[in-house]
């Protein structure tokens, strides 16, 4: 989603205006929100609204785009304690 809004905010500071870059400094301030405290702007209003990050079609095939793990010697658990059902929009 960061890169897609990235892409799309300098497009539009090409051809529309360059405040639209102010849109690129926002998804840059997201994206070090979410390494600091584990969440970013963008991802809270999504969670809030029950999106997930994820692609799929029911009973066909499902994938979720964005699964944090990670093992150590101590700790083999998984990072990400979102739900991993899909969420059908629309």
């Amino acid at each position: 989603m960061a890169g897609t809004v990235t892409l799309v905010s300098a497009l539009l500071a090409a051809v529309v205006s360059q405040w639209f870059l102010l849109l690129t400094a926002f998804v840059g301030v997201s994206q070090w929100a979410y390494v600091l405290v584990r969440a970013c702007p963008a991802s809270l209003v999504l969670q809030r609204f029950g999106v997930e990050p994820g692609i799929g079609h029911p009973g066909l095939f499902g994938l979720r785009l964005e699964d944090i793990g990670g093992a150590t010697a101590d700790d083999p658990g998984q990072r990400n304690r979102a739900a991993r059902d899909l969420a059908v929009v629309g």
